[in-house]
């Protein structure tokens, strides 16, 4: 009889901790960034943007959080923040799967290539994380509408042997 009382205890306390564990596990969702341009070879297997998985426990719904930890940049190495590093969140709305993001005036400090790849990866991040067919992006005079359907992340280019690629 102690046997029995002594394993349905040892069951309960060890459905306790599991219960307990599963109840803090982790929401991590992926941010989009650029490769480092320093360490970046082109031609190969992987692509200039790459994910990193983040934890927010408790944030997982609030699209301003998400954005704004965003622009605090990448953790791992080997990864960039696409945006200029004073990048700061103006305003952000959702509207039937539209995200309209308007961020802080960089100025002249990107080329209009470097906007674009930098959209490409804020409006990746924010489809796949909050379930939107287009985002907006809005900087200063600039302005750029990316919809899922529409986002091309792979250079399918095959390097011409006469250039020395």
């Amino acid at each position: 009889m102690k046997r029995m009382l002594r394993f349905i205890l040892f069951v309960l306390f060890c459905s306790g901790i599991l219960a307990g564990c599963a109840s803090h596990s982790l929401e991590s969702v992926s941010f989009y960034y650029c490769r480092d341009p320093k360490a970046y070879q082109y031609f190969q297997k992987d692509g200039v943007i790459a994910s990193e998985k983040r934890d927010l426990s408790g944030h997982t719904n609030d699209l301003r959080y998400l954005t704004a930890l965003y622009l605090a940049g990448p953790l791992e190495e080997g990864l960039v923040c696409p945006f200029p590093k004073n990048t700061h969140l103006t305003e952000i709305t959702k509207t039937n799967g539209a995200i309209q993001i308007e961020l802080s005036d960089f100025g002249n400090s990107m080329t209009d290539s470097e906007f674009s790849l930098a959209a490409a990866c804020l409006s990746k991040t924010c489809m796949e994380n909050f379930s939107a067919n287009s985002v907006t992006i809005k900087s200063g005079a600039r302005t750029i509408t990316m919809h899922e359907k529409n986002i091309i992340l792979f250079d399918t280019a095959i390097p011409d042997a006469t250039e020395g690629g």
